[in-house]
């Protein structure tokens, strides 16, 4: 079979995986592409529904700040406007006295007082003014007339708070001041109602004056007002967008769009999808957190009840008044100005795909023409490449980087060659102590010691041996014994010369060679390790960790010979109780 030449089929191989590549490319740009027109489709979207629940929740929000700011301020405004009546009569009351005290009797002086007051009424006719002596005897109560004269120091209001007794402490302290009481409303039900009163001494007669007011009653004015303010709001560019009250039983209280619905009970009312609106909106806002948007379809105009649209509507409570506030937004509006970006939108990705067409195929043009160069060069490294792979895996040598051309070759050389070093490591070292291993001991260090007692060279040896090590093992566990031996054969190996070899012997026990060395320096040496070793500290033993060496030199001897004297002297320093060194 006739092979193929490897320049054709590089080449081919790179038309190929380009042109995939070319066309994943255009692919993923297209998709990213989508990917962006799908994002701003959302953008625009959420962009144009976010700026008209704004809208809403500004303008719905302003409204409760201005009720919240009312509400607030009822009491301020029903104290400041008592206070001010009350100095008014007090300026009469003085008047009255002082122009009349020099020609009248006591009893002419309070008759004239008490009729001059009894008249006077304000806010059409609700508000008038008492008196009563500081021992609780009635002067003057216009709307009680039959009381006068009678004392009413025992009167208790609803709530068991003894009224004229708390007035009369409170001038007899201060002078005047403001005090509250709970009453039930002549033909109310059995509700209660705050009252509050503000009451004024008057020294020359040992009486006190004052007027007051259900707090409920400057909140129902205040109702009034804001709803009469909501009825002539509307906004949008038709004035087709309003705001609406509504209470949680459903009935309509203002609304500066749909006059017919005021004064109604909405509750049952539905949408043309079957939606009850009212009891929606108050079903929302009973729960927590007291706001927030929903849809329905609801009529344009209030004269044409029966086309309906789409309306996006925020509410809000005002629980205190068992109020529902909100006001919303017809939805076709809104989408027409989505629509009218989605076109935009549309002609961009249109433009968008006829210039990836026209990248991709221009980029394919110019790609056949590069990869014909390409190929070329890399299959003459590539034979590079693969001479020096070959040679590197049969003697374990590294490949020459500074002769590969391409860096993508040079990456797999570093590759390769730390590959091969890898292999070597594995092959001579120990994978816990990192010290030689019984394979080099054998294939490497066995024959250089044999070489150098043939040449009458001297060598000592050391083996060196963990004491107790089994129960360090059996105590705290293996994965404690292999830090402990790894801790060791580092100390060892930090220790000892740049000439010198450190290997794994077996278990724990470690070999040390040191060439041309006498055996009192290799003693010395020993020494210094089992001190440094002794030295160690381990959080997790409680004993101490030593070791045990024997030391052996010889220049004439087998060197197997000469590791089992050593080994000898190890058993002797253990025999002689550990954590020693023999010689």
């Amino acid at each position: 079979m006739k092979k193929k030449r490897l320049t054709f089929f590089v080449f081919f191989n790179v038309i190929t995986v380009g042109s995939l590549a070319l066309l994943i490319t255009s692919l993923l740009w297209v998709n990213s592409i989508f990917d962006k027109y799908d994002r701003d489709s959302a953008r625009i979207q959420e962009y144009h529904t976010n700026r008209v629940r704004d809208e809403l929740k500004n303008r719905v929000d302003t409204i409760v700040s201005f009720i919240n700011y009312r509400k607030e301020t009822t009491e301020t405004l029903l104290k400041d406007e008592l206070r001010n009546r009350i100095l008014e009569i007090n300026h009469l009351i003085n008047h009255l006295y002082n122009e009349n005290k020099d020609e009248l009797t006591r009893p002419q002086l309070t008759s004239l007082i008490r009729e001059t007051i009894r008249g006077l009424r304000y806010n059409n006719g609700r508000g008038y003014y008492f008196i009563d002596t500081l021992d609780g005897d009635v002067i003057l109560y216009p709307i009680a007339p039959k009381t006068e004269g009678t004392n009413q120091l025992d009167l208790q209001d609803v709530r068991g708070n003894y009224v004229l007794r708390d007035e009369i402490a409170l001038v007899q302290k201060q002078g005047a001041g403001f005090v509250e009481g709970y009453w039930i409303k002549p033909g109310k039900s059995k509700k209660e109602y705050k009252k509050i009163a503000y009451v004024h001494e008057f020294k020359p007669l040992g009486w006190y004056f004052g007027t007051g007011e259900y707090v409920d009653v400057v909140r129902n004015q205040i109702q009034t007002e804001i709803k009469s303010y909501v009825n002539q709001l509307t906004y949008g560019k038709n004035n087709d967008q309003y705001v609406f009250i509504h209470d949680f039983a459903g009935t309509e209280l203002a609304n500066g769009r749909f006059p017919s619905l005021i004064d109604k009970n909405n509750i049952n009312l539905q949408d043309e999808n079957g939606e009850y609106v009212y009891k929606n909106q108050i079903d929302l806002v009973k729960k927590e957190p007291h706001y927030g948007f929903l849809t329905h379809h609801w009529p344009a105009s209030d004269t044409d009840r029966t086309v309906q649209r789409e309306k996006l509507t925020y509410v809000v409570s005002i629980p205190e008044w068992n109020w529902v506030i909100g006001s919303g937004a017809d939805m076709t509006s809104l989408r027409q100005a989505i629509q009218r970006n989605q076109q935009e939108l549309n002609e961009q990705l249109s433009n968008s795909i006829k210039n990836i067409i026209l990248v991709t195929v221009g980029i394919f043009a110019i790609s056949l023409i590069i990869a014909k160069i390409v190929a070329t060069h890399i299959n003459r490294s590539i034979r590079f490449f693969t001479r020096n792979l070959e040679l590197s895996s049969d003697n374990l040598n590294p490949i020459n980087k500074d002769r590969v051309v391409y860096r993508e070759f040079e990456v797999l050389a570093e590759v390769s060659n730390k590959t091969t070093q890898r292999i070597n490591s594995l092959l001579y070292h120990d994978g816990l102590t990192n010290l030689y291993n019984r394979r080099y001991i054998d294939t490497i260090l066995i024959p250089y010691i044999t070489n150098r007692l043939t040449s009458k060279t001297p060598v000592s040896v050391i083996m060196f041996d963990i004491d107790y090590f089994k129960r360090v093992n059996d105590v705290y566990g293996h994965h404690i014994g292999d830090v402990v031996l790894s801790k060791v054969a580092h100390t060892i190996q930090s220790e000892i010369r740049d000439q010198d070899f450190a290997a794994r012997f077996g278990g724990e026990e470690i070999l040390v060679v040191l060439p041309d060395t006498t055996e009192v320096e290799a003693f010395e040496i020993a020494e210094i390790i089992r001190i440094k070793v002794s030295q160690l500290t381990f959080e997790e033993i409680h004993f101490p960790i030593t070791i045990s060496g024997g030391v052996f030199c010889q220049n004439h001897s087998q060197c197997e010979e000469l590791i089992k004297r050593a080994d000898a002297k190890l058993y002797q320093a253990k025999h002689n109780g550990r954590d020693q060194i023999v010689a």
